[in-house]
């Protein structure tokens, strides 16, 4: 038996419940804790392990570590133990399934994942990496059958299926991925203890490091990350080996199969982020997983106006249920195209002809610079560093209103190889046609069209001395643009702009060396860099010291030039100071010192150095609205001023326990100078039937994971009672008024009263002694005057306090009116959400199942009314399912009786 018999018998508090599944060193149960009475998880070792003392040990070690992990998207540890020679670890219970069954259903959906969903799952996974491996973990076997889901909340959407399981299903289901088996792999790894004749690792992500068993590093984690970012793109895996030499020689050897041959229409950035994590060379990948979970969420921008493109159906695959009809790949391209670029590349650059090169330019490369409503712009490639954009201190400075201030900047490395980085434009930097991720340089091939904005670059290689004409022979339109000293490039208005030319250079006739090629230097404070200037010349000049690739507010370069003589040297200084802001961003800054002369017109080659910019950590925080009355969302906002990235913890708590705060996340990781919104719904548990209304305060926390120094603001909320004061006053007020003046007009009535009766009393004993008087011929008869009859004055007939008709006398405060009762055919409403069956009475009882809209049910039980929520709960037999559900809050039903009488009716009359 797989679960060794274990299910039924009871471990301490905890006993066995279900047994869920094993894996290649433990068994998991769902058990129940009987001292909490919760459900829980239970991943008990298999023998083999538990008996080896030296794994014991190590077990309790590992798993000490693994409990102070606390991520929202890393499963929570509660309690590790050895008991009855069993090595236990308890965990939170989670219900969702596993991601490999999300991945299964989308599959025989044959539909894809949205890509927005895509990246929300990768994207928080990568945060919980990052989290762990500053925390000295590496997961080593990142697979979807290590990520479980919790549900986090269901949104409704139109059309559909009603099937929750069906990728187009009415109730879109969102999950949050919660990382499992965090050290497992490091327990089984010890050279020690003999766990298994397999690798560690599962074949299909097994980073090419580990199937060499080479040493890994959080890099490898980054590898199996992007496995499955590409499994959950494309539905399949880019290899599938069967064996550990299949898996060497395919991970290792042979190429990446591209995504977007799986998956049409797949955006570049995706593609290449996917590419990135899977480069074979360590080096070459994402270098922690923090920057992965960055471009996944900056790419979201450039597809968020396409998201109909991302449950495109596979194909070969029929499309099911209700859902709608795909677009076409050309549809999706066209998409695709007008959410990159305004523009289209043209396949090859517009034709032109090349200005002649002068002498001084024999043996540098081009840049080319067109755009095709301007002329052409040629700039000679003198420097290694170059940079671009809308800002008048750029090498390169363009004038389109797209282009950023700091928009781009050009590398040529020791190999001569070009880079070309963007750093951090609004509207991208693309290389061919994929969008540059923002900080990270890509190999520019000399054959790929670069494009910022309106304006497209390409490098021309240098030109052989065979082509070269004397510059003097040329007139001023024939010379190359780069050579011109000009501000702004004749003929254009806000086209390209060019600085002015370097002269020629002359590589041994100046000789500049620095007294440190790396500087470092913290934000707000002032550093210096000595370097010393030889004039190697056979004349008297001066020396100018120029500073190229760092913004200019970053340095002082030396106020006057350097007067020497010829053989002489002497020192000059550049001063670093970068401001105290979040554009001083943390790191290393390439930069070039270059010095020239002023009566000779040389310029030395270029020195290169490393500014190093300290972190330093500060943010800003606001909240609004900070009053609210009884419940309403709550936004705060984090902006990270300080200059690195940063992560945030985000708690709420009132000391009274009196609301019930949820946030839209509890961690977020906010890059420099950027601001994130959180989102908190906040609402009063529960109020008093009489009473003045209570303020309750709470306060809201933002710590950095990074630093200490935390940031706190308070909010107030507003719970008025259900039956105020100032109403229960104003009643008896007027029952107190009442009674005043009943006192003053019942007394003259009741006299009135009195005499009308006595007057009639009179008139009736008048009446009956009067007699005639007879006379001789008559016979004497008695007239008597008839009693005046009074009409009866109609009272009123008191009306019976209505019962509500299937509440059984129980009355919930906070609920609507009862309109179910026990053996009632009902149905779930057709407006709103759907209904959460659940296992108890309760918010808190698990979900059984949700109730889509007109779902017909029984009434089998109840009512029950929740105290704490003041909502009835009745119990229901949904299609041979049992369990609780609630009837609504004021003023909504969630429920409705088929044949009940008008709906609108709150007391509906079962007689008719």
């Amino acid at each position: 038996m797989p679960d060794r018999g274990l299910v039924g018998r009871t471990f301490q508090n905890y006993r066995m419940d279900r047994f869920v599944g094993q894996g290649g060193m433990a068994s998991v149960y769902q058990a129940t804790d009987l001292r909490l009475q919760r459900p829980v998880a239970i991943k008990v070792m298999h023998p083999q392990y538990a008996g080896q003392d030296l794994f014991r040990g190590r077990f309790m070690q590992e798993a000490r570590a693994i409990a102070a992990l606390d991520h929202p998207n890393i499963v929570r540890v509660l309690s590790f133990d050895t008991i009855e020679g069993e090595l236990f670890i308890i965990m939170e219970l989670i219900t969702g399934g596993s991601l490999r069954d999300y991945i299964k259903r989308y599959q025989e959906s044959g539909q894809f994942i949205p890509f927005e969903d895509v990246i929300s799952l990768t994207s928080q996974m990568a945060d919980a990496l990052y989290y762990a491996h500053q925390m000295g973990l590496i997961h080593r076997d990142i697979k979807p059958d290590n990520v479980v889901l919790r549900v986090q909340d269901a949104t409704s959407e139109n059309g559909g299926s009603s099937d929750l399981s069906s990728p187009t299903a009415k109730v879109k289901v969102n999950y949050q991925p919660v990382l499992t088996d965090f050290g497992l792999a490091t327990l089984a790894e010890s050279g020690d203890i003999y766990a298994t004749d397999q690798p560690i690792g599962t074949y299909p992500y097994m980073s090419p490091e580990q199937c060499l068993a080479e040493r890994v590093d959080t890099r490898s984690d980054i590898y199996g990350l992007g496995v499955m970012l590409y499994e959950l793109t494309t539905l399949r895996l880019p290899y599938a080996p069967r064996s550990i030499a299949e898996a060497v020689r395919m991970h290792t050897r042979e190429p990446i199969p591209k995504p977007s041959d799986y998956r049409p229409g797949l955006p570049a950035p995706i593609e290449r982020i996917i590419l990135k994590c899977l480069q074979k060379n360590p080096n070459d990948r994402f270098q922690n997983a923090a920057e992965v979970a960055r471009v996944l969420r900056d790419s979201l921008a450039l597809i968020s106006a396409a998201p109909a493109s991302s449950a495109k159906p596979m194909p070969g695959a029929v499309p099911t249920g209700d859902a709608a009809d795909p677009l076409s790949i050309t549809d999706i391209d066209a998409l695709s195209t007008e959410v990159m670029s305004l523009y289209e590349a043209p396949e090859q650059p517009p034709y032109y002809t090349p200005p002649p090169v002068s002498p001084e330019e024999v043996g540098f490369d081009r840049l080319i610079i067109y755009n095709e409503a301007e002329p052409t712009v040629t700039i000679t490639l003198n420097k290694n560093l170059f940079t671009i954009g809308r800002d008048s201190n750029r090498d390169v400075r363009l004038g389109g209103r797209r282009v950023s201030r700091r928009h781009a900047r050009i590398e040529r490395g020791f190999d001569g190889k070009y880079r070309v980085v963007d750093l951090g434009s609004t509207n991208g930097t693309f290389l061919g046609d994929a969008q540059l991720i923002p900080n990270i340089a890509e190999v520019w091939d000399q054959n790929v069209l670069v494009r910022l904005a309106d304006y497209w670059m390409r490098i021309e290689p240098a030109q052989p001395e065979t082509d070269k004409r004397p510059a003097g022979g040329m007139t001023e339109l024939e010379r190359p643009l780069g050579s011109l000293h000009v501000s702004n490039v004749p003929g254009r208005s806000g086209g390209a702009a060019v600085i002015p030319s370097v002269p020629p250079q002359e590589r041994d006739r100046i000789g500049v060396s620095l007294s440190a090629t790396l500087v470092k230097v913290a934000p707000g404070s002032r550093v210096t860099l000595a370097l010393e200037i030889t004039n190697q010349t056979k004349l008297v000049d001066h020396f100018t010291v120029s500073v190229y690739g760092i913004p200019a507010e970053w340095y002082t370069p030396p106020d006057q030039a350097l007067y020497l003589l010829p053989g002489n040297r002497d020192t000059a200084s550049v001063e670093f100071h970068p401001p105290l802001n979040s554009d001083s961003t943390a790191g290393q800054h390439a930069f070039e010192i270059r010095v020239s002369t002023r009566a000779q017109a040389i310029v030395s080659p270029a020195v290169q150095g490393a500014l190093e910019i300290s972190p330093f950590y500060d943010f800003l925080m606001d909240m609004s609205p900070l009053q609210i009355r009884r419940r309403a969302m709550v936004e705060v906002s984090i902006t990270n001023t300080g200059n690195i990235a940063t992560t945030y913890n985000i708690t709420a708590r009132d000391r009274g326990k009196n609301l019930e705060i949820t946030s839209s996340g509890k961690q977020f990781t906010v890059m420099p100078g950027r601001s994130e919104i959180v989102d908190l719904k906040v609402r009063a548990k529960n109020r008093q039937l009489i009473g003045n209304t209570r303020n309750v305060t709470y306060e809201v926390i933002v710590e950095p994971r990074e630093v200490k120094g935390s940031k706190s603001m308070t909010g107030e909320v507003a719970i008025p009672p259900y039956i105020p004061i100032m109403l229960l006053t104003a009643l008896i007020l007027i029952v107190a008024m009442c009674g005043i003046i009943s006192a003053l007009l019942v007394p003259p009535a009741l006299s009135l009263i009195h005499a009308n009766q006595t007057s009639v009393a009179q008139a009736f004993e008048t009446a009956t002694a009067t007699q005639w008087t007879p006379t001789p011929s008559v016979t004497p008869t008695a007239t008597q005057t008839p009693l005046p009859t009074e009409t009866p004055t109609p009272q009123p007939t008191p009306t019976p306090f209505p019962t509500l008709f299937g509440s059984n006398g129980d009355i919930c405060p906070g609920s609507p009116p009862s309109r179910l009762q026990i053996g009632l055919q009902a149905r779930v409403t057709a407006q709103g959400l759907p209904n959460r069956l659940r296992a108890e009475p309760s918010l808190e009882g698990e979900i059984l199942d949700l109730l889509q809209n007109l779902t017909p049910f029984i009434v089998i039980g109840g009512p029950t009314c929740d105290t704490t929520n003041f909502i009835r709960w009745w119990q229901v037999n949904a299609n041979g399912k049992v369990g609780w559900t609630a009837e609504g809050v004021v003023p909504e039903y969630y429920l409705e009786p088929i044949n009940g009488g008008d709906s609108g009716n709150a007391f509906p009359n079962p007689d008719g």
